[in-house]
């Protein structure tokens, strides 16, 4: 609505001038000879354009020119307006309204939540009259990528789009749709670690954001993502920018995993450096020893999705 009312004067103007050229001249019907004196002037220079071309060309000329300085001060209004929003703080009250992206941890920080929650579990000491069975770490592999299988037909993956049956995609407080993050198969959690609590059918669909947990029955098709779901990360490194550039991914990439129950020694007396063993053990069974720096040539915006879902 700015701006149409921003173009509106522009093309006024121009069209004034096109009717003035029209019924020019107007000097000689005016009484007032200070109104006669201001209007020679501009019936002389009319009855240029009209020497030009004529008169029609003329008036068409100047509509014309008045739709393009219309149109040319409709995009400078724009575009300032548009850098006076990006550089605009909110008020006290947009802030509260506008739902808050939690920021995203530092790799460090994950790797550390990791290790104090399987340190926790560890440490826990069963009763003495009933000894409480321990559940193993259940961890994710990613599956390799076969041209002769259908990747699609996996039933846990990270990225992509879920298959969300009858539920609806979740949304924050401000109504604002959760970027997918992954969904895993009960049954298949189940078959790799059997002491698991969870259910054995269905699956988990996991949201990031404000964060949602979704438990799906059964198996469908995948879900279409609401068509205001904002991006879920951008090749910049930031998850859910608050600004989204044209290379922001709405979806992170799609990859099979497969889970495994991790067998963590229980003899050694830090409890990091068991969860530490354990994974290097884990490791050294699908994976070489690297002789040199990693590369990942052709496959960039891959990995940066995985070190997002990490």
């Amino acid at each position: 609505m700015k701006r149409i009312l921003t173009m509106l004067p522009v093309f006024g103007l121009a069209a004034l001038a096109a009717v003035y050229v029209a019924l020019a001249p107007h000097a000689p019907f005016i009484a007032s000879p200070g109104i006669r004196g201001a209007l020679t002037p501009l019936d002389s220079a009319a009855a240029h354009l009209i020497a030009i071309r004529g008169r029609s060309v003329a008036v068409v000329g100047l509509l014309t020119v008045g739709v393009v300085l219309s149109a040319l001060t409709a995009m400078m209004f724009g575009r300032a307006g548009a850098q006076a929003g990006m550089t605009k703080r909110p008020s006290s009250v947009e802030a509260d309204a506008a739902p808050v992206r939690p920021r995203a941890p530092s790799p460090s920080d994950r790797i550390a939540n990791l290790r104090r929650r399987a340190a926790s579990a560890i440490e826990q000491e069963p009763s003495p009259d009933t000894p409480a069975a321990v559940t193993p770490p259940v961890i994710l592999v990613r599956k390799p990528r076969e041209r002769e299988r259908d990747w699609f037909s996996d039933r846990s993956w990270f990225g992509g789009l879920p298959r969300l049956g009858e539920a609806e995609w979740p949304r924050d407080a401000g109504g604002s749709p959760l970027p997918f993050a992954a969904q895993l198969d009960l049954e298949e959690i189940a078959a790799a670690c059997p002491e698991s609590p969870l259910p054995r059918a269905g699956s988990l669909a996991f949201f990031l954001g404000t964060g949602a947990v979704i438990a799906v029955t059964g198996e469908g098709e995948f879900s279409d993502p609401p068509q205001d779901l904002p991006a879920a990360y951008d090749e910049g490194g930031y998850p859910f920018p608050a600004v989204p550039s044209y290379f922001s991914r709405h979806f992170f990439p799609f990859w099979p995993v497969e889970p495994n129950a991790l067998d963590v020694p229980n003899h050694f007396a830090d409890p990091n450096d068991a969860l530490e063993r354990a994974m290097a053990s884990f490791r050294s069974r699908y994976t070489l020893s690297q002789p040199g720096p990693f590369t990942a040539d052709g496959d960039v915006l891959w990995w940066h999705g995985v070190s997002h879902l990490a």
